[in-house]
């Protein structure tokens, strides 16, 4: 016979709850042998004394079971739910015992019967709140928070970036927000303004694209989750750990990449610096539905925190990087500086060459850094300013255009590769 034992505890967006009591099972296993006693040993209910709040008592489980002679119990106190932490505060025959008179935080509590050298399985976890304070409830938050105010900022802050043309909003969630609630919330994002603004071919579970005349508002923003925990220096003589939003660091590392290799090149697979742990922690699946939602997360690797992908809200495949997004404000700054030198320039007949050729030279640069496909030019990048879009009659009207066409460089995502065993003696290597 083999003693087995059992026991289970919750976790929720990165908090553990205590330990369940332990259940035992006798399994049949061939030369494997119990001591007599440990049968002896009864599973223990551990709770507060009735009519008192500092005292708790435990009983043997099920109720009426008689403890046998020289059953001695240990008392184990923690400050955590894990008992990582865990000291032995008592250790007698009695089935009672008086908690300190104060302490300053949540203290765990769990009892065992012992007989000799054998020890039995632990009781359930109580937990004992600071002194001076009742016990906490928890509710849970996700029926409770009202995220209309979040909603409201977040539409107001895709509009504006849309409106300029030249930004991109940096969108964050609570830090409590679990897989279900970011999805709901994606599906609130995009708001039914009108029938004429909506295209029902651009619907996609549930959500709709909003926008500022033809311009799609979702494409000018990117989501980002979990949260980040960071060190922080207290005012006192330690170190806190304080968990924030992720879009700060996001940004620094955006703003890095852009100055060092391009905006065209994507933050994602680059660790974010000074990065302690993530809340909530998502598994693999939570991380693959985050990810097939367009929401940018964050995962442990061991390199560091990563970015999972880097992708905009937007409904449209062309738009959906981050990276196309960027380089296309880029490109819209690029014009309005270059085109403030030629404001007041008069309309020669070189003028339209002129401007051309310019152009055709930054992009080219940008060509050769890596911001197009393509390559040729010819296939990077175009310059329009022909008679098609600048007609005499525009032209003397002081309106003069120019039009470039591009096409940005994606990142590449995944790359996958299968190594097959067909045989003893074969191997076949292809890419999926």
């Amino acid at each position: 016979v083999e003693a087995l034992y059992f026991r289970v505890r919750a976790q929720r967006f990165g908090e553990p709850s205590p330990w369940s009591n332990t259940r035992m099972y006798y399994q049949a296993r061939p030369g494997r042998f119990l001591p007599c006693l440990q049968q002896e040993l009864p599973e223990l209910a551990l709770s507060m004394a009735a009519g008192s709040a500092t005292l708790i008592e435990w009983s043997a489980e099920p109720p009426g079971l008689d403890f046998i002679d020289g059953t001695r119990f240990r008392v184990e106190a923690a400050i955590d739910a894990l008992f990582q932490s865990a000291q032995v505060v008592a250790e007698s025959t009695d089935t009672q015992y008086a908690l300190p008179g104060a302490h300053g935080g949540m203290t765990y509590y769990r009892v065992r019967a012992l007989i000799g050298d054998i020890d039995g399985p632990w009781s359930n976890t109580l937990a004992s709140p600071p002194s001076g304070t009742g016990r906490p409830l928890l509710k849970p938050l996700r029926g409770s928070f009202d995220d209309s105010i979040l909603l409201g900022v977040h539409r107001s802050l895709l509009r504006f970036c849309a409106a300029r043309g030249d930004l991109l909003g940096l969108l964050a969630l609570p830090r409590h927000y679990g897989v279900p609630e970011v999805l709901d919330y994606l599906a609130a994002l995009a708001p039914d303004n009108s029938a004429s603004e909506i295209s029902l071919d651009n619907t996609r579970r549930g959500r709709m694209p909003f926008t500022i005349g033809e311009t799609p508002v979702l494409g000018y923003g990117a989501l980002y989750h979990p949260w980040i925990a960071r060190q922080q220096i207290s005012s006192g003589t330690g170190r806190e750990v304080q968990f924030v939003p992720p879009e700060g660091a996001v940004a620094g590392r955006l703003a890095r990449t852009a100055l060092t290799r391009g905006a065209w090149v994507s933050a994602s697979n680059q660790p974010l610096s000074d990065v302690l742990a993530l809340e909530p922690d998502f598994n693999d699946a939570q991380l693959l539905q985050l990810t097939q939602m367009q929401v940018n997360s964050l995962r442990r690797d061991p390199r560091g925190f990563l970015l999972v992908n880097d992708e905009t809200l937007s409904i449209a495949l062309e738009t959906r990087p981050v990276t196309v997004r960027r380089l296309l404000i880029l490109l819209k700054r690029l014009a309005l500086r270059e085109g403030g030198a030629y404001v007041f320039e008069p309309l020669t007949a070189d003028f339209p060459d002129r401007v051309r050729h310019r152009f055709q030279r930054l992009l080219s640069n940008l060509h050769l850094r890596g911001a197009f496909q393509g390559e040729s030019a010819e296939e990077a990048f175009h310059v329009n300013v022909d008679a098609s879009i600048n007609p005499p009659r525009s032209l003397d009207l002081g309106r003069f255009v120019v039009e470039l066409r591009v096409a940005p460089s994606l990142p590449l995502k995944f790359l996958r590769v299968r190594l097959v065993q067909n045989g003893p003696q074969e191997l076949s290597v292809g890419e999926l």
